[in-house]
């Protein structure tokens, strides 16, 4: 789903029903908007912290993301690159706009790409938070790299294991079924 955009029902229940079909699990979890960073470690060591770039070119976050992410890790993995979504508390914003007398803090995405590519305060970076929704060599599957990560001391995303076989066949119990477990499971998560 996070490929395309689903704008009805029928398309969430043409996507999740063929997870049902096939007899596959699908991992849910929330979307994030914020700035994406890919965090290298080699050895268990942080080494390279990159935005995603436009062009191919990314900023260099290798300092920064030190404040929001373990410098040495104890996996048992040669190379990790973990992803995730950095934003700034939404509540913050406003103290930002202040303390440096900027507009360039007007959103939690924005915020986080001038604390992530500029040295700030070092309290500001307690209200910069990077969810991470990936991580590559840590586990095979996506359920048992969000444990391990989160063991390592990493935000991880909010999210839900479904069952292929907890996915109603029929389109009116999907539809009911969706907003229990998926939507109002995320809304009550966030609130």
């Amino acid at each position: 789903l996070s490929i395309k955009s689903v704008t009805s029902y029928k398309e969430a229940f043409e996507f999740f029903n063929r997870y049902r079909i096939e007899q596959q699990d699908i991992m849910t979890s929330l979307k994030l908007d914020g700035d994406n960073s890919k965090t290298l470690y080699l050895d268990n060591e942080l080494r390279l912290s990159l935005s995603r770039g436009r062009s191919g070119f990314g900023f260099d976050f290798t300092e920064q993301i030190k404040n929001l992410f373990p410098r040495h890790l104890t996996a048992d993995a040669k190379e990790l690159k973990v992803y995730a979504e950095c934003f700034v508390d939404k509540d913050y914003l406003p103290v930002l706009r202040q303390k440096y007398k900027s507009d360039g803090y007007k959103t939690a995405k924005s915020a986080a790409i001038s604390l992530l590519r500029v040295q700030h305060d070092k309290e500001d970076y307690g209200h910069l938070r990077a969810i991470v929704h990936g991580v590559e060599g840590l586990a095979s599957t996506v359920e048992d790299t969000f444990k391990l990560a989160k063991k390592l001391g990493f935000e991880v995303v909010e999210h839900k294991l479904i069952h292929w076989e907890c996915i109603p066949a029929s389109y009116t119990e999907f539809k009911a079924w969706l907003k229990k477990n998926i939507f109002d499971y995320y809304y009550d998560r966030t609130q």
